[in-house]
């Protein structure tokens, strides 16, 4: 497992949830609901990819500003791959910036 801070392969649940400051049950329902996509060891256990803290940042940045889980995979499924921000993602902003 190499690690520079932010981008560490194979962390458990618990590392996961210690790194974030969330609670394991929070990092198994993003999993759960395909939000952090991960593998499975052997055992049965979930270990997730070098960019599972940035994508948990990215979930938590976006519950914050009022989008829903539904939006939040909408426009992580509509990017092909990390770039500029999709048109999905700065149409829900939009819209979330006219509501305020």
């Amino acid at each position: 497992m190499e690690e520079d801070g932010w981008h560490v392969s194979g962390l458990t649940v618990g590392q996961v949830a210690k790194r974030m400051n969330i609670a394991p049950s929070a990092v198994r329902w993003y999993d759960d609901h395909g939000l952090l996509p991960s593998e499975r060891t052997a055992g049965n256990q979930r270990r997730f990819f070098a960019d599972v803290l940035c994508r948990v940042a990215m979930i938590r940045a976006s519950q914050r500003v009022g989008l829903s889980i539904e939006e939040i995979r909408e426009g992580k499924a509509s990017r092909p791959r990390p770039s500029l921000p999709s048109r999905s993602w700065r149409r829900a902003g939009a819209t979330r910036r006219r509501a305020d």
